[in-house]
């Protein structure tokens, strides 16, 4: 079953499910939503009568769950069972209020690349960071952390709040509650957890290849542009090149293993097209950390098998 026949048929066979489990305190909404790198989902909302909170459930991740052989009565069953594992968030409706002098405890904040975001970012308000990196503001919903909803101009304005406070406090917020892990790549892949970041110049495991996170490890590509976190490594390490390799966290590669830029950008490149899910993809762009904590993006150019084919 294509893809399109099979997003026909999933709704209806949803529905049924619902039916059968006897659960009519909920109804289907269809709806597309544009995310991260401007990724048009098609998801399913279980919209539960009088509550503020409704789950979505997109149909592409069930139909590639199923790898060429989609079967909507299955997936139909496994998306209402993992509504019903959700505990069926209750949040009363109106009983959050978007009150930013309120709140001002929940934001937090998330980098993207402007270029791959332009529909996501239509409303959205944004400071830049480096190159076409932007952070963004998110607030959490429901006071569990788990449902968040970006910071919108709409919102913004009503509470009549300063942009630049928005992104200085989220800032802040996500300093404290999501501190930097920096760790050799090699111990990253093996699920060790030493964090080399606060580690004396002395001791510190130079000419390695790093991964930069924060301790969720989601969403921690931002983590280099927290206070005197890209200066700090760049002081154990030396100048650097930083690899955005995921919307969760980057790869530093010290300039003293002299791995040649197109060696790099092909690795970037590579990786995006085929190792990272599309949704999760942040820069097609290298930066560059010198020795004094600046950073810059580095001068994109198409290091593909021609130019792979002249380095030694």
């Amino acid at each position: 079953m294509n893809r399109d026949e099979f997003f026909e048929k999933l709704p209806g066979y949803v529905e049924a499910e619902m039916l059968e489990m006897g659960i009519t305190d909920v109804s289907l909404e269809e709806t597309t939503v544009t995310k991260h790198n401007d990724t048009v989902l098609h998801g399913i909302l279980f919209k539960r009568e009088g509550a503020f909170v409704a789950p979505t459930f997109y149909m592409e991740e069930f139909y590639d769950a199923f790898d060429g052989e989609a079967d909507p009565e299955i997936a139909a069953r496994q998306m209402v069972r993992s509504y019903l594992v959700t505990g069926r968030p209750w949040v009363p409706e109106g009983s959050i209020e978007i009150d930013l002098e309120q709140r001002e405890d929940e934001l937090g904040f998330r980098i993207l690349d402007i270029e791959k975001n332009r529909d996501y970012l239509d409303g959205v308000p944004y400071r830049r960071m480096c190159g076409d990196l932007v952070m963004i503001a998110d607030l959490t919903l429901g006071g569990t952390g788990e449902w968040r909803t970006v910071v919108c101009n709409e919102i913004l304005e009503d509470c009549n709040y300063p942009e630049e406070k928005l992104f200085d406090r989220a800032m802040e917020n996500t300093v404290k509650n999501d501190p930097p892990v920096l760790t050799e790549i090699s111990d990253d892949i093996h699920g060790k957890s030493e964090n080399l970041i606060e580690m004396d110049k002395e001791n510190f495991p130079r000419d390695k290849v790093y991964v930069l996170s924060n301790t969720s490890r989601r969403l921690g590509a931002g983590v280099i542009f927290y206070p005197d976190v890209a200066g700090k490594v760049a002081d154990l390490a030396g100048g650097y090149t930083v690899v955005p390799s995921s919307i969760h966290e980057t790869i530093l590669i010290p300039d003293s293993l002299q791995i040649p830029v197109p060696v790099m950008q092909y690795m970037l490149d590579d990786a995006n097209s085929n190792v990272v899910d599309a949704k999760e993809v942040l820069s097609d762009r290298l930066f560059h950390v010198d020795e004094t904590g600046k950073m810059v993006p580095m001068i994109r150019a198409e290091y593909r098998a021609e130019q792979m084919s002249g380095v030694q």
